[in-house]
């Protein structure tokens, strides 16, 4: 349909379809004017404010973009706004879905991200309830304190701790701490980048026994350095954490 406004040739195209550059075929369902679609995806998704001559690039917050599992999702945020939290989340899922990263690195296998966080909004919305930038920046990500043995990033199961409390228990995941050598069960623990020996014994058990004790009186050591910064519930699962036989 053709009419005119303010003299200038109108053309409504609603209910055209065009193909986007990411494949799919979306309809215009509201045309105001040629700045101004709104465009709904085959799924039912539907984003406003789109000039004509750039349907075809349009994107679909939707569209699985990293992995082909994490996708921006409706909403205000996104890489440009809030990119250290992008990067985050961009990080855990690449890690937990990335096979060039888990052939590097196995330490992340069977390790996965929450079906809610595949979704770019829910995690930023839980990285702005739980990420102080004025006490928290260069603090890592992490699934294994508050969740012993965890292998899932989730909300009930992260939390941000300093980057020594996290290299701490990814340590821990690693290496129990004990070698075997000339007959003997030697017990060592890393602390602050530096091998410290602990002792020789004739048994395994004796070794992690010893091992066991040290470690745990560090996480408290640790626990303690950082309580001022740290959540309560941080806190509180390092000074309870118990260190298994594996």
């Amino acid at each position: 349909m053709q009419s005119e406004i303010r003299g200038v040739a109108f053309k409504d195209r609603t209910g055209i379809k065009i193909n986007t550059n990411q494949g799919y075929l979306v309809e215009i369902i509201d045309y105001i004017d040629c700045n101004n679609c709104t465009v709904q995806f085959p799924e039912g998704n539907i984003v406003y404010n789109i000039p004509y001559a750039s349907v075809h690039r349009c994107k679909n917050p939707y569209h699985k973009t990293v992995c082909n599992v994490g996708y921006i999702g409706n909403g205000y945020y996104n890489r440009t706004n809030t990119p250290h939290a992008y990067y985050i989340w961009k990080g855990i899922i690449r890690r937990c879905y990335s096979k060039e990263i888990n052939k590097k690195n196995n330490s992340y296998k069977d390790c996965l991200v929450s079906i809610d966080w595949h979704n770019f909004q829910n995690f930023n919305y839980w990285f702005e309830e739980n990420f102080n930038p004025d006490t928290m920046l260069g603090w890592h990500i992490d699934k294994d304190i508050l969740s012993k043995g965890c292998k899932e990033y989730s909300a009930k199961t992260c939390c941000f701790v300093p980057q020594e409390i996290n290299i701490n228990f990814s340590r821990l995941e690693k290496n129990s701490g004990i070698s075997f050598r000339r007959g003997k069960y030697i017990a060592n623990i890393s602390v602050f980048n530096k091998n410290n020996y602990i002792g020789s014994y004739d048994s395994y058990e004796s070794a992690f026994k010893a091992y066991k004790d040290v470690k745990e009186k560090h996480i408290k050591f640790l626990a303690d350095k950082w309580k001022h910064k740290l959540n309560n519930s941080v806190y509180k699962a390092m000074y309870d954490y118990k260190v298994e036989l594996k």
